[in-house]
């Protein structure tokens, strides 16, 4: 149960987020590989792909858990009548 339902919306924007890093990872990766040779490649620059990707999803799953606090989350919430 979630108090403001709206926010629940915005997992959309992030996964559509995650769809995006994704395949610019995949494009960034195929131009460098069309562009240099495997054993050049690892001569000449020290990016680690498996950092970039690691990295963004953190991110995500960060942006997942702010969306989920912002929707604020109840459980185990009983409404009783109380007599003052």
């Amino acid at each position: 149960m979630f108090e403001y339902y709206k926010y629940l919306s915005l997992i959309i924007v992030v996964l559509l987020l995650l769809i995006i890093f994704f395949v610019s990872y995949k494009l960034s990766k195929k131009q460098i590989n069309d562009f240099v040779n495997k054993s050049l490649w690892n001569n000449l620059l020290n990016i680690n792909f498996k950092f970039i990707v690691i990295k963004n999803i953190c991110f995500m799953i960060a942006l997942l858990f702010i969306v989920f606090a912002l929707a604020r989350p109840k459980w185990g919430l009983k409404q009783v009548e109380a007599k003052s």
